[in-house]
């Protein structure tokens, strides 16, 4: 917990306790003090009350009457139904298609509303007047306890079905690529960096190579691990969450709705460490998609970025330092494991194929601007 945090916390407190004073006032009822009771000690205030009263009845009529034309009463009575049943249909179209978008949430949002109809209809508004339920109450606690047994149980043997299913050949390289990454104390957070001594490969080596970047570079810890200790190389790991190796003091983040001013500080002093190391490479990734392409997330121009990038490889190059340089890892916009589980598995509707073109899934300007920053340098670039 930060400084700014703690010392908001009273703040936030007597906001609180205030909005609940203010809920606990409307609910008192009405004193004599109030206008219309002290219109009602006379004779005038009696006729404007009865005048307002009828006015008031009118309203409420002629409001009523335009709710049943538009349907509004219907939709009150099943609205909660139809919210119970939307969130399982929707989730279940996106499970089976994740090409879904918006108009196949629509979609299963319509199947929904019929089956909230029906069930409302046959279910609720029979349980809810019938003579016959309403005289046993105790066979409806008995039902309602044995539907959520059985619908747990059910739960926890669907699970272990899938933890079995996935020993299958044809799905235990799905399972394992999704269960790739390792376990580490170098993530740290937006506000807090990590403390951990982050030493990856072979602890004991000499010769030192340092992954420098935000989570894309973290992508790669696990194989930079193991050719450490193939290779005898000691790894360390300077990663921070949403932080590119670009020099960009003006990069806003927008959880933080301000300058991510914690990142600009870490990066740089990640650099000096860099440079009092001065290990045998120091390999950067970032993800590119910081550059503005129709999002307003970061506002980094493809000349801010290259610019910083530039001034990033300046100072690795002034310091002899050799740096390995790998493009942000692509974007595919959907989660390629479970697509390609849900193709290997044959069920209905597991969408079309999990495929997508390189021009979509990366930020050709970001690349552009990369390969323009280091032109001149002894960079080493990689693709992916």
């Amino acid at each position: 917990m930060t400084h700014d945090s703690v010392k908001s916390e009273p703040v936030g407190t007597t906001l609180q306790a205030a909005g609940l004073v203010a809920i606990g006032a409307a609910r008192l009822p009405p004193t004599r003090s109030d206008t219309v009771s002290g219109c009602r000690r006379t004779a005038a205030g009696r006729r404007y009350r009865r005048a307002l009263d009828r006015r008031t009845t009118r309203t409420r009529q002629l409001d009523q009457r335009r709710a049943r034309r538009a349907g509004i009463p219907v939709f009150g009575r099943v609205s909660y139904s139809w919210y119970l049943w939307h969130w399982p249909l929707v989730g279940l179209g996106a499970v089976l298609n994740w090409q879904i978008g918006v108009s196949g949430r629509i979609a299963w949002s319509i199947a929904a509303l019929g089956l909230a109809v029906l069930t409302l209809r046959f279910v609720e508004e029979p349980a809810r007047r019938g003579e016959w339920l309403a005289s046993r109450p105790q066979w409806v606690n008995t039902g309602a306890l044995v539907a959520s047994v059985c619908g747990s149980v059910g739960g926890v043997r669907r699970a272990r079905r899938g933890d079995t299913q996935r020993v299958h050949a044809g799905q235990r390289r799905f399972a394992a690529a999704r269960e790739d990454g390792m376990s580490h104390e170098c993530w740290g957070s937006l506000l807090e960096n990590a403390t951990a001594p982050c030493a990856f490969g072979d602890v004991s080596s000499r010769s030192t190579v340092v992954l420098f970047g935000d989570s894309h570079a973290e992508h790669w810890l696990p194989a930079m691990d193991r050719i450490g200790r193939e290779r005898g190389w000691k790894v360390i790991a300077m990663i921070k969450p949403a932080c590119p190796v670009s020099d960009l003091p003006q990069l806003v983040n927008t959880r933080l709705k301000r300058y991510y001013t914690e990142c600009t500080e870490w990066r740089r002093a990640m650099l000096r460490r860099i440079v009092a190391l001065h290990p045998a490479a120091v390999v950067l990734s970032s993800y590119d998609r910081y550059v503005g392409r129709g999002e307003a997330d970061w506002a980094v121009s493809p000349a801010q970025w290259g610019a910083g990038l530039r001034r990033t490889y300046t100072i690795l190059a002034r310091a002899g330092i050799n740096a390995i340089v790998i493009r942000g890892t692509p974007s595919p916009g959907f989660d390629v494991p479970s697509c390609l589980s849900r193709r290997a598995s044959g069920a209905p509707f597991s969408g079309g194929p999990c495929g997508y073109t390189l021009r979509s899934a990366i930020v050709l300007s970001a690349v552009a601007a990369q390969t323009s920053a280091a032109r001149g340098y002894r960079t080493s670039r990689s693709s992916t």
